[in-house]
């Protein structure tokens, strides 16, 4: 087996751990988040992504500088659409952590309405913080395993 395929998979095991944990010591809904839980988040939120982003570049299907081409694969994979909606929106959300102060801004929302078709996004205007509930990582951990699975296989 690859190596790297091997190395990724790993690691979101261990992020999928650390996002049971994450949701195992959150407060009760509607409660205030403790700053190092919405820090882990985040953190774990970007980790996905990234992992997704250095199979596809060790897999030479996208080069160092071109990340938007990981929504046309995601489009490109065999993910039910709702499934594809979920990972492009991941990996907005990771854009506007990592290069926006963690907020939603005008391309954020342009991006959204450009590539997202069948999720239905709620609570996104500009300025808000951008964040997703931690209760839906171990669904994009499995979503970004089954396309890294599919792109192994292809």
């Amino acid at each position: 087996m690859d190596d790297v395929y091997e190395w990724v998979k790993s690691d979101l095991e261990t992020l999928k751990n650390w996002s049971k944990n994450l949701i195992n010591k959150l407060p009760p809904a509607g409660s205030m988040i403790a700053d190092e839980l919405y820090l882990q988040n985040n953190a774990i939120q970007i980790e996905i992504i990234s992992q997704l982003e250095y199979f596809l570049k060790a897999k030479k299907k996208i080069g160092s500088r071109e990340q938007f081409k990981i929504i046309d694969i995601i489009k490109n994979s065999s993910l039910q659409d709702i499934e594809k909606d979920h990972l492009i929106f991941l990996f907005l959300v990771r854009h506007t952590i990592c290069h926006n102060g963690g907020h939603y801004d005008k391309k954020f929302i342009d991006d959204c309405v450009n590539h997202i078709n069948k999720l239905k996004i709620e609570n996104v205007k500009e300025g808000l913080l951008s964040p997703l509930p931690p209760d839906n990582l171990p669904m994009y951990i499995n979503l970004v395993k089954k396309l890294i699975d599919e792109i192994n296989k292809g």
